[in-house]
């Protein structure tokens, strides 16, 4: 770990009190970028530390995790992960019991974040990942609930209401979704026979599968995730297979009937974004790798170490890691330029009285802003340190190497940093 990191992790100890909330008790380390789909605005950055907000992508506002929570008092480390539809913040917990509503997973805010409601037809289901379709208010969700049955759900109302499809007894966990043109979506599952991948042409209501057989290398894959659709081909898409030595990316052109391996990679690929034929992956703790034309994979050096990838009509963004000297970068003719730092951060989100976030948020905003100021006087130049300059940057790239045959092994739904190096 770089020499800021662990700067910057010893002093958070100091600055946050015993009983303060998990989540501002850690290093702000960013993880995805959010925006309604078609919209440039609003660019929110999810992050361990908090969501972040933007309504003009100029300046970032803070609200917290710990809102959700049934007790914010009560330590929890899972990590909430939010998507972004029209008019509609939606988040799931990812852990039932957690939230103020005990026996609903995923939330929904109307207002930016300031309050938040239960939704309604997923009571009693763990929810692995949610996503919004191109239309921006047909809503996917999937269920990862143990020693169970699984499904696939949607919502037609921006994420209010979800109704069961025609998949609600899926053997295994779902484990991700993901929106195509239109009405198209796309699933992944896993039991502990193997994989199956699963595709929607009529916003999620009904879904085709086909089996995922993983023929790089003797076994079964451990993980299937991060389906990645052509945002214009509805039969085009890539997904993760993560096996114990590489994480490998698969393209189908043919709706999920037959897919073929086109990268492999020895750290975990955590996200990944397509324009088109082009597609771009986020490798942790590494810099992106990249592909022309979907097949042809390169690690691009000169781009900082990247965690998530947005591409909102305005361009592409990159969530960061906390080796750079920002949070947030855009992509500016094959160049990052960096747009938003956690030391940028000086105000919390306006809402009003009774709102969970000025109930929760605004009680534990001067602990965060110290860890946030923090950030911003702490020298983050040292010799050591990755930045978009390319002057004095390390690991430039990754080695690829051949493994032995993957067993198998069915690891919890995050899966990241297992191989990071």
């Amino acid at each position: 770990m770089p020499a800021l990191s662990l700067r910057l992790g010893a002093a958070l100890f100091a600055l946050v009190p015993l009983s303060a909330q998990a989540h501002i008790g850690l290093e702000p380390q960013s993880v995805d970028l959010l925006h309604p789909p078609g919209e440039s605005l609003p660019l929110d950055l999810e992050s361990t530390f908090a969501l972040f907000r933007s309504d003009d992508g100029v300046q970032w506002r803070f609200t917290c995790h710990e809102a959700l929570l049934a007790d914010p008092n009560v330590v929890s480390d899972q990590l909430p992960r939010y998507v972004r539809a029209t008019g509609a913040l939606l988040v799931a917990q990812r852990a039932l019991g957690l939230g103020f509503a005990s026996d609903v997973d995923v939330y929904r805010s109307t207002d930016g974040g300031c309050d938040w409601s239960a939704v309604s037809g997923l009571t009693n289901h763990t929810i692995a990942d949610l996503a919004v379709l191109s239309d921006g208010t047909s809503v996917i969700a999937g269920s990862s609930d143990q020693g169970t049955t699984n499904g696939l759900y949607y919502s037609t109302d921006a994420g209010a209401d979800f109704d069961d499809s025609d998949a609600v007894a899926i053997d295994g966990l779902v484990l991700s979704v993901a929106a195509g043109p239109g009405q198209t979506a796309w699933a992944t599952s896993l039991n502990q026979s193997g994989g199956q991948i699963w595709r929607s042409t009529d916003g999620g209501a009904t879904w085709g599968s086909f089996p995922f057989l993983f023929d790089a290398e003797t076994g079964s894959p451990e993980n299937l995730t991060l389906p990645m659709a052509d945002p214009t081909d509805p039969l085009v898409a890539w997904v993760r297979a993560a096996g114990v030595q590489f994480d490998y990316i698969y393209r189908t052109n043919d709706g999920g009937e037959n897919f073929t391996e086109v990268f492999r990679e020895a750290r975990s690929i955590d996200d990944g974004q397509v324009t088109g034929d082009a597609v771009m992956l986020a490798v942790s703790g590494g810099r992106p790798a990249s592909s022309a034309d979907g097949e042809a994979f390169g690690i691009v050096s000169e781009l900082p170490v990247t965690e998530g990838i947005a591409n909102p009509p305005s361009g592409v963004f990159l969530a960061t890691a906390r080796t750079e000297d920002f949070a947030i970068a855009r992509l500016d003719n094959g160049s990052a330029t960096a747009l938003m730092g956690f030391g940028d951060v000086t105000e919390e989100l306006s809402c009003p009285a009774g709102t969970r976030h000025a109930q929760v948020c605004s009680a534990i905003w001067p602990d965060a802003l110290a860890v946030l100021e923090f950030a911003r006087n702490d020298d983050d130049d040292a010799a050591d340190d990755d930045d978009a300059s390319g002057d004095d940057d390390d690991a430039k790239g990754c080695t690829l190497a051949e493994g032995p045959s993957l067993g198998w092994l069915l690891l919890p739904l995050v899966l990241a940093r297992r191989r990071r190096q």
